[in-house]
């Protein structure tokens, strides 16, 4: 999908790109060195901190000594306000947003000055709350930016307001991102009723939206028309290059509506006009996009040569590009047209590649986002230490103050009397100060043993939060197999798929129990099977087949690194039972025994059936199916010993230790 102002932010780029190469680090540094203490803290709060992370190093030094200086004796919020931007930049480029928006959000409490400080805070504050997904955080701080910056009604600040469609659009709320375009379109258009620019780019946005919300005959409604006023602004305008690129990228929206619609003959002449076009303006990513959707409607029009020269040229456009969403969109693409040339295995391959990628993407994703919620709660943790010491600091300089003005006015009497008392106060000042010192070395370790309770309690909650995440997510995977599995007319893509929806319920499975239970990394052993086995038998509902579970200790617990890899070894040799043990059979029985001696584990998993094929042993050496390597992989994991024995059924015997 793609916006009617990517024109425009592409030279907003080069413009900026050119201020990076003219920056001189030399320069800067001789202005450094030469000004003041308040000269250098501007110089730096005036600087992004990729301009100066090359140099930071042999300045850093110098900055922390100011600060010390700055923040122990002087009230001045505009020095403290200029150490905020300079955090701030350095946060952001770091990616710590949690970090960045507690400093932001205690300048804007302590440190601003005026009007233009605010707006500072809030536009860093909205872009830091956008990458932590927080949307009411970020709508909360760009609609105080648009309130002050309106009222300043300085281009400078009013050119960066940003509507709130657009943070909808951010967060992929698309039937929001449609309401509140109209809304704001229907205010606008009284002042841009001849902006032919800004009524095609709301017709193009609008049905961006709807593609997305794979509504295409409403989309393609928008398209048409935000085609047809750029057609005609065609005919009389003297910039043609720059309105042929907006009317190949429209049509490439449109062409995308058509392919959503399954119209793939009408949506290549459009998406070749968009490669043209991109290309003319070396827009390289805009005419990868349209040759990866070329391709994928070739090859649902079985034109599989084309297709494969379209996939060739997005090959060759990614050479530009380094980001995953490129690799991910050409992966995928080779995925599908190897599988239809009739290349199943290579296919695989491309596909394990694509999944590989996609989820490392989403891990260093997840993994950035309990960095960030982890940084806010260390750092408000700490903020709560500093506030109680500085109550602690100002008690003792008020205790103090008392103790002088007390002396002073005992230094006032008799010789005599001044030698006495001076003697009982000094008696009566080491007493004190021996009881203040132990009071207030209580004070502090109660307040530590709070803090490393709460902090505890904290972990132990987000760990659970995890957990219970994790469970969700793997249920809606399974919902979508689920879904998937209905709409597949195949019976072994279908068992396929059942297994696959088996194996990754019983991997959520650990991770509800860990939630319900309160634990936060074991279970118990025989609470776990049984909840395991259960759900192997209503899945296949089968009432000829028995199942039954024994064991000898319902107290033993495992981690879950052992209960993840026991649970899907379990399931397999499971599922094969159900799948091959009582073909020709009308009754069976599966039986289930674990025996718990110490630490060492002896798992049963016997039935009455047929009996395993008679190679089995070389298919388990060399395996052949899905099933067999996942044993051989588990079993290697568990560093289990297992036994299997053929006869009158099959017996499989697990022992390992935990």
């Amino acid at each position: 999908m793609k916006r009617a102002r990517l024109y425009f932010y592409l030279l907003v780029f080069c413009f900026s790109f050119s201020s990076i190469a003219q920056f001189d680090k030399s320069k800067f540094l001789q202005e450094f060195y030469k000004a003041d203490n308040k000269g250098k803290v501007k110089l730096l709060a005036g600087k992004e901190y990729w301009e100066i992370q090359s140099i930071y190093p042999k300045i850093k030094d110098t900055l922390e000594k100011i600060r010390t200086k700055i923040f122990l004796n002087s009230k001045s919020k505009e020095a403290k306000f200029l150490f905020d931007k300079i955090d701030v930049h350095r946060e952001i480029y770091l990616l710590r947003f949690s970090k960045a928006v507690l400093i932001l959000e205690n300048s804007l409490n302590s440190n601003v000055n005026d009007i233009y400080d605010s707006l500072y805070c809030y536009e860093k504050l909205k872009d830091a709350c956008i990458s932590l997904s927080n949307l009411n955080k970020a709508i909360e701080a760009n609609n105080m930016y648009d309130k002050l910056a309106t009222r300043t009604a300085d281009k400078k600040y009013t050119n960066k307001i940003i509507k709130k469609s657009k943070i909808y659009d951010v967060f992929g709320l698309n039937q929001q991102a449609i309401i509140e375009k109209r809304k704001e379109f229907a205010e606008e258009i009284k002042f841009k009723q001849h902006d032919t620019d800004f009524i095609a780019s709301y017709y193009n946005d609008q049905g961006v939206y709807y593609n997305r919300l794979k509504k295409s005959d409403s989309a393609l409604f928008y398209f048409k028309i935000a085609d047809a006023i750029i057609t005609k602004k065609l005919a009389y305008t003297s910039n043609k290059p720059n309105y042929q690129f907006f009317k190949g990228l429209i049509e490439g929206n449109m062409a995308l509506a058509y392919a959503n619609n399954g119209d793939y003959k009408k949506a290549v002449p459009f998406l070749v006009s968009d490669v043209y076009y991109s290309k003319k303006v070396n827009d390289l990513e805009s005419a990868f996009n349209s040759c990866i959707i070329l391709s994928k409607c070739h090859i649902h029009l079985n034109q599989l040569a084309t297709a494969q020269h379209y996939a060739d040229s997005a090959l060759e456009l990614s050479n530009s590009y380094t980001q995953p969403r490129i690799t991910l969109k050409l992966l995928l693409i080779q995925a599908e047209l190897l599988d239809a040339q009739g290349n199943p295995s290579k296919s695989v391959l491309k596909y394990k590649a694509y999944l590989q990628l996609r989820d490392s993407v989403s891990n260093k994703e997840k993994e950035l986002q309990l960095i960030n919620q982890q940084v806010a709660l260390d750092i408000q943790n700490k903020d709560l230490e500093i506030t109680e010491k500085n109550k602690l600091i100002k008690n003792a300089e008020i205790k103090e103050g008392k103790s002088k003005t007390f002396k002073a006015y005992l230094m006032a009497g008799l010789i005599i009397m001044i030698i006495i008392i001076g003697f009982l106060f000094y008696v009566n000042k080491s007493s004190k100060k021996r009881e203040y010192d132990l009071e207030f070395k209580n004070e502090k370790i109660q307040l530590q043993n709070k803090q490393i309770e709460h902090s505890l309690k904290e972990k132990e909650l987000l760990l659970k939060e995890v957990h219970h995440r994790v469970k969700n997510n793997l249920q809606i995977i399974s919902s979508v197999i689920n879904l998937q599995s209905d709409k597949v007319k195949e019976k072994k893509l279908k068992e396929i798929l059942a297994e696959l929806k088996l194996r990754i319920s019983s991997i959520a499975l650990t991770h509800q129990m860990l939630y319900q239970n309160g634990t936060i990394n074991h279970v118990l052993l025989h609470e776990y099977l049984q909840n395991l086995i259960n759900q192997i038998d209503n899945s296949y509902e089968n009432e000829k087949i028995k199942v039954n579970f024994n064991t000898n200790n319902k107290a033993f617990i495992i981690n879950i690194d052992t209960a993840i890899p026991l649970g899907l070894l379990v399931n397999e040799i499971m599922t094969n039972a159900f799948k091959h043990a009582f073909k020709d059979k009308e009754s069976g029985t599966i039986d289930i025994v674990s025996n718990i001696n110490g630490n060492n584990v002896t798992l049963i998993i016997k039935d009455n059936g047929s009996g395993l094929p008679s190679d089995y042993q070389e298919k388990m050496d060399n395996p052949t199916s899905l099933g067999f390597e996942l044993i051989s992989i588990l079993n290697n994991q568990l560093n289990l010993k297992m036994d299997i024995q053929n006869s009158q059924g099959s017996q499989f015997t697990l022992n390992f230790a935990v």
